[in-house]
């Protein structure tokens, strides 16, 4: 293969060396038989993106999702714990109690949680915010850690800890709250069991980037029109990948939208796939050049949906047949690096 021009920098490489840019980031997906790599990426460009990816997976919901479907990476399980990247947050975990939040950090299936010494703060518009506790703790530690909650006027605080820090974490809070008055409440039952939970999301927009370089790069990939991702039409989507802006005139923009080729649904769970996957489709035969995106789509669950308007097409030539997709299956107990397999979509275009 000959040396061609980066269509972010417009630097001379080779494109046959390397194994080129995987469509959905390895360390966050995993690996799959029959995937096509975009190599219209040089090397250098390429590596610049992955503080991008190192966001999605570390502090968005799709790394959320994916410690839950957990698939093999580098030929081996990992859990890609989540904590936060270039100026994203770690997910917080919140389990309801009674009456009040209470922080909780998850095991290796994030729908599994364990309870952690923390303090609810709850203001007088009943909003509440969380600090974790630690033994060896100082007050002022404490006292900067209540200011970064931006806590308006707090009128309660409850204190859950295990039965062993108890006096340690009382004291402590005898110095940063002197004037409260203080209510014991019984210790909750050690066990397993159901609550309600959510969990709460803070990430840049850096992270849109990374899902408009997912949904660039696999268009590039598999379009019929020629397409190498220099023209002029995709002047702006690379712009924005390479150096950011507004992420709202590329994502969830009015164009088409597909009934997501799921195949084999769930008892009773409606139109959710059987198995998890990925789904990848384009659409390229009215004006503006369209892809739909659902990230980890499984049982009782169609996806993480993401639309990108990459372009408005100028070219007269008609494709009639401009729509494809494809879905990227996980499979379980693989023993190579894979974590499964890419099969080509049936699609059906719903607006």
């Amino acid at each position: 293969m000959s040396a061609t021009t980066c269509i972010y920098c417009g630097r001379f490489f080779n494109p046959s060396r390397g194994k080129g840019d995987h469509i959905l980031p390895g360390a966050l997906f995993g690996e799959f038989v029959g995937d096509v790599r975009f190599r219209g990426c040089c090397p250098k460009c390429n590596n610049s993106f992955s503080p991008l990816e190192q966001i999605l997976a570390q502090a968005t919901p799709l790394g959320y999702l994916r410690q839950i479907v957990n698939p093999p990476r580098r030929g081996r399980q990992s859990g890609l714990r989540q904590r936060g990247a270039k100026g994203s947050r770690a997910p917080l975990y919140i389990a309801w109690a009674d009456d009040h939040g209470e922080l909780v950090e998850p095991l290796s299936d994030p729908q599994n949680v364990q309870p952690v010494d923390r303090l609810t703060i709850r203001d007088a518009d009943s909003s509440e915010h969380y600090v974790r506790l630690y033994p060896g703790m100082t007050a002022d530690k404490l006292r900067s850690d209540l200011q970064k909650c931006e806590s308006k006027k707090h009128t309660q605080v409850f204190c859950s800890c295990d039965a062993r820090n108890t006096a340690i974490f009382k004291e402590l809070l005898q110095k940063v709250f002197p004037e409260c008055r203080w209510e014991d409440r019984p210790d909750t039952e050690v066990g397993t069991k159901r609550v309600r939970g959510r969990t709460i999301f803070e990430f840049s927009t850096d992270a849109f980037r990374g899902l408009a370089k997912i949904a660039f790069h696999y268009y590039l990939a598999h379009n019929q029109r020629g397409y190498q991702g220099n023209e002029p039409e995709f002047n702006s989507i690379r712009q924005y990948i390479k150096s950011g802006g507004e992420y709202e005139q590329f994502f969830n923009q009015s164009g088409p939208r597909f009934e997501m080729p799921f195949g084999e649904t769930s008892p009773g769970r409606g139109t959710t796939p059987g198995n998890w996957c990925n789904i990848l489709a384009a659409h390229e035969v009215d004006k503006n050049v369209v892809v739909n995106m659902r990230f980890f789509a499984g049982p009782g669950f169609d996806g993480e949906p993401h639309q990108v308007t990459l372009a408005k097409i100028r070219s007269k030539i008609i494709c009639p047949t401009g729509c494809w997709g494809h879905v990227y299956h996980y499979e379980k107990g693989r023993s190579d690096r894979y974590a499964g397999h890419v099969d080509t979509a049936r699609l059906t275009r719903l607006v």
